[in-house]
C-alpha cells in the first residue's frame, strides 16, 4: 500500500463498477486520505458523480472520502456514444451485415441515446 500511495499519479479505472469488500473499502479510504494534498488521483467511472458516495457502506466514511477527492478537485464529464459500440457498428457496416440497419441491444446504448432516438439518426454531437 505505500508503493501505490507514493506513486506520483495514481489512476482509478472504472470506479464503483463492482463492490468493494469492507477491507478494500477501508483501503480506498486510507489511499485518498494518504495521498489528499500530496499527489494527483485520476478517476474514471461510468456512474454518476452522485453515485460515488454510495462505493462506501459506511456513509461517514463515504462523505470524507469525497470530501477530500473533491477539495481542488476537477471533474471533467464526457457525453457521447462509446467509441466502442461505433467501432462495433463500423465493422458491422463494412461486413455488409444486415445487423447494421439495426439498433445496438439497448445494454450497448449510452443513457442519453436511449432517451433521445433523434441522436442516433446522424445528429449527435460530441465532446473535443
Amino acid at each position: 500500500m505505500k508503493q501505490v500511495a507514493a506513486t506520483d499519479l495514481l489512476i482509478l479505472d472504472d470506479f464503483g463498477l463492482k463492490p468493494l469488500s469492507e477491507e478494500q473499502q477501508s483501503d480506498l479510504y486510507e489511499l485518498i486520505c494518504e495521498r489528499y494534498e500530496k499527489a494527483s488521483i485520476i478517476i474514471t467511472s461510468n456512474r454518476d458523480f452522485a453515485e460515488w458516495m454510495g462505493v462506501f457502506s459506511n456513509p461517514l466514511m463515504g462523505s470524507a472520502a469525497m470530501d477530500r477527492l473533491v477539495h481542488r478537485g476537477i471533474k471533467i464529464v464526457i457525453q457521447g456514444q462509446s467509441y466502442r459500440l461505433e467501432s462495433f457498428m463500423k465493422r458491422a457496416k463494412s461486413r455488409g451485415s444486415e445487423s447494421d440497419k439495426e439498433e445496438p441491444p439497448g445494454e450497448l446504448r449510452t443513457a442519453a441515446e436511449a432517451k433521445n432516438p433523434k441522436e442516433r439518426q446522424g445528429g449527435e454531437k460530441r465532446a473535443s
